[in-house]
């Protein structure tokens, strides 16, 4: 979870830089938006790729210790 506040920070400040380049208006606020969801999703993925490769292992262990 201290990984998802962390990218979500790093992908807010670009995107406030260019909320405020673009000034506040509806494309500026979508763009913001569709920012922290990249992030948010990229954060899930590799959570997702970290547990994937955490449950390998583990399949591999318990299988060594079976045989």
């Amino acid at each position: 979870m201290k990984r998802i506040g962390v990218f979500l920070l790093i992908s807010l400040l670009p995107a406030l830089a260019i909320l405020f380049v673009c000034g506040f208006h509806i494309s500026g606020l979508i763009l913001l938006f569709s920012l922290i969801l990249l992030a948010y999703m990229y954060v899930l993925i590799n959570e997702q790729i970290h547990f994937a490769q955490y449950a390998k292992s583990s399949m591999e262990r318990f299988n060594r210790d079976v045989e």
